[in-house]
């Protein structure tokens, strides 16, 4: 596998995990796990009592930035409940809200978190300081704006990719119903 897919395989290796850690659905117990992957894999529910999860990463120290999708943003060191570091001014309407979330590579020298959120009817790209000493974040610095924004279908996924740049997806702004077909911005 080369390094392509040695990143894709990462990132949906952790977005799977994450999914599983911060999901707000009650707890099923029909929750099943793919036999042919043995007894190694087990899910087991470590977190609950989020208000619309939408995003987490891990810092460098093993703990977990947890976004909802109101503008609160949470970190948890794994025991007990989440505390609240700050919140992001969003416009939380349909799909709209605190959608998306990066760690900085160089979080150790920056302490950056990256965010795509939306406010005003567009979509955002920006920056804030977490100080995990005093675990507060600081106020968002844009550094995109202008994104489309329609009620739904508005994207949010963004990462660092193997070569340092930050990547976004700002999805196809709701051209399955607000929009006509082939208007869709993806």
């Amino acid at each position: 596998m080369g390094m392509r897919g040695t990143w894709f395989f990462l990132l949906f290796f952790c977005a799977a995990i994450v999914v599983a850690v911060v999901s707000s659905a009650p707890v099923q117990a029909a929750v099943q796990v793919n036999s042919a992957l043995g007894s190694s894999v087990q899910a087991e529910r470590v977190l609950s009592g989020l208000n619309y999860p939408s995003a987490a990463a891990f810092l460098p120290d093993g703990r977990m930035v947890i976004l909802q999708l109101g503008g609160r943003v949470l970190l948890w060191n794994g025991k007990g409940v989440p505390s609240p570091v700050g919140t992001v001014e969003v416009e939380m309407d349909g799909e709209r809200g605190l959608l998306g979330l990066a760690v900085d590579p160089l979080f150790e020298q920056s302490s950056r978190l990256y965010l795509f959120y939306s406010v005003d009817g567009r979509q955002r790209i920006g920056h804030a300081v977490l100080d995990v000493a005093g675990a507060t974040l600081g106020p968002v610095t844009d550094l995109v704006t202008g994104l489309s924004a329609d009620r739904d279908h508005n994207g949010g996924g963004i990462a660092f990719g193997p070569d340092g740049f930050l990547y976004f997806g700002t999805g196809d702004s709701g051209c399955s119903r607000s929009r006509p077909p082939g208007d869709g911005e993806n």
